[in-house]
């Protein structure tokens, strides 16, 4: 995976399940969808398809319309361009993908951690 995908992964997917939920959208982009529907159809909750849905909106991958109901529209072709490497890369790789996106927190909250660490001189 490229530094380009891999930086789009890390910046806009929390968990895999944002990965599902932009995967789904972007088969079904027709129409719109509430959150209830994509719990149904995600077989998921209500909690985590909130926290994907939130994140792609906030990320420029969905927009969601006054009822709150959302779509897949990525803001920039560029968006697009990554979003459609994405659904190559999960096809072929999957677990790479999911690696990526577990993994991504726990260094984070690792390095921030080590900063605090005292060191004896």
């Amino acid at each position: 995976m490229d530094a380009d995908l891999a930086e789009f992964v890390e910046t806009s997917f929390g968990s895999v399940w944002a990965v599902e939920t932009l995967l789904f959208l972007r088969r079904e982009r027709e129409r719109s969808w509430t959150y209830e529907e994509l719990v149904q159809q995600l077989r998921s909750s209500d909690a985590v398809v909130t926290e994907a849905a939130e994140r792609l909106v906030v990320s420029g991958l969905l927009t969601a319309d006054e009822n709150g109901a959302v779509r897949y529209a990525p803001a920039s072709p560029d968006l697009e361009r990554l979003a459609d490497r994405l659904e190559a890369e999960y096809g072929k790789a999957p677990s790479a993908v999911r690696r990526m996106i577990v993994q991504t927190p726990l260094s984070k909250l690792r390095s921030f951690a080590d900063a605090f660490k005292v060191t004896r001189t």
